[in-house]
Formats: structure tokens, C-alpha cells, sequence
């Protein structure tokens, strides 16, 4: 579902109401948008394993506001879920940085509804919860917090990198009560290491693995845990 920027307040309100109690079955992604060549957009990303009717009645709120521009919920097959959020396949040259949250402040909100997201091409804010907050015998383990905010934009050059990350904070700083400081390992942006995923006592078994089965480091990784 997708909106014009004006109806952002109304879009998130729901969102906040919606994802309060949302069963495991209901994953919901609000995200604000600038694409290069395109007005601001406020959009919505969903997915219900169940019956259409009580997907129907569980995202009732988005239905009440007015301004839709697209809207693409369909039943599909498990296999083309990848297909909602229809992301590019293809690198592109892009910079990605995300915070794991324990809510949402009003500050973070006023400051997404009055300020522009500029040069940032999208803030996503990523509801979690069902397995994912459940015991894991991951590296990982559960991931208690209910949010995942994260900040997207087209780096070409190193320079273009330093001004996304200067507006990411921006928003970041309204944050600062409800901020993990910790992001999946997935989410890592350049500057960040392991310690910005997992806490002491998992780097350090993490650490202790990757010395006893590969000492040599034949595999390598962009966030290496040593």
C-alpha cells in the first residue's frame, strides 16, 4: 500500500496500533521514500500466513485512510513472498544503517513527519516479534526488541556516505531512550563490527570457534568476528 507523503501521520498512527498486537501470523513494514525522480511516498509492506478475511480485518486501520495511491495485497504462494517488497536484485552502489529498537518515540515520529529524509532514499521501520523473539539456538539468539529502524541511500563515492550517515543520526539521536545500539549482523553498516551485533559472552565463543576451525582465516567476511 502506498500514499502520498501527506497522509504519513495517519499511515504511521496505524501502523503503531496495528503492530501493538499483532499476531505472529502478521508481519507489517512502514517505510518514508524518496526515490530520485519521484514525489515522497509513506508505504506499507505486509504479509499474513492465514485466511485473507482475518488479514482483512487485522489491517483495518490502513483501510480507513484516505489517499491510497497503490494497492497490491493479493493471496500469493509462500514461494513469492520475496516479491512484496519487490527489492532490487542487482548490487547497486548503496549504504545501509539500522538500529534494533525497543519502541518508538514521539520525537523519532515528529521528527520523520517534519523533517525532510533527504539524502536518505528511505527510513524503514521493520516490525519484529513471532519466532524471531523466541529462544534460538543461533548465534543470535532471540531478538527481543519489537523494531528494527533502518536508514537507505545511493552511496557513488565515499563523500556521499559521510552526509547519509550525518542525516541517519539525526533521526538516530531522537531514538536515544528506546536504542539497542545493536543490529543484526545482516544490518552492519561499513563502520561497524561483530561487537555492534552480539553481545560479549557470544563474540567471544564466536572467536574462539573461528580460531580452532580456521586459524588460516580461508574464510573471510566484510564483518570478520576477530
Amino acid at each position: 500500500m502506498i500514499w502520498p507523503v501527506n497522509r504519513a501521520a495517519a499511515v504511521i498512527s496505524a501502523f503503531r496500533e496495528i503492530t501493538a498486537a499483532a499476531p505472529d501470523e502478521l508481519t507489517t513494514w512502514c517505510s518514508l521514500t524518496r526515490f530520485p525522480g519521484a514525489p515522497p511516498l509513506v508505504r506499507v509492506d505486509t504479509t499474513y500466513l492465514g485466511r485473507s478475511d482475518a488479514a482483512i480485518a487485522l489491517l483495518q486501520p490502513f483501510d480507513r485512510i484516505d489517499g491510497l495511491l497503490s494497492d497490491t495485497r493479493r493471496v500469493l504462494p509462500v514461494s513469492d513472498i520475496g516479491a512484496i517488497t519487490d527489492e532490487p536484485t542487482k548490487p547497486a552502489p548503496s549504504r545501509q544503517q539500522g538500529t534494533l529498537v525497543t519502541g518508538l518515540t514521539d520525537q523519532f515520529i515528529d521528527a520523520l513527519l517534519t523533517q525532510s529524509i533527504e539524502p536518505l532514499m528511505a527510513v524503514q521501520i521493520r516490525h519484529l516479534g513471532g519466532a524471531l523473539e523466541r529462544p534460538s539456538d543461533t548465534a543470535a539468539g532471540p531478538v527481543t526488541a519489537p523494531y528494527l529502524i533502518s536508514f537507505v541511500g545511493i552511496q557513488p563515492n565515499p563523500e556521499s556516505g559521510t552526509t547519509l550517515k550525518a542525516r541517519a543520526n539525526i533521526f538516530l539521536d531522537t531514538l536515544t531512550p528506546v536504542n539497542t545500539t545493536k543490529v543484526p549482523f545482516n544490518f552492519l553498516a561499513p563502520e561497524q563490527n561483530a561487537a555492534d551485533a552480539f553481545d560479549t559472552a557470544t563474540l567471544a565463543r564466536l572467536r574462539a570457534v573461528k580460531q580452532h576451525r580456521d586459524p588460516d582465516g580461508v574464510f573471510r567476511s566484510n564483518h570478520p568476528v576477530g
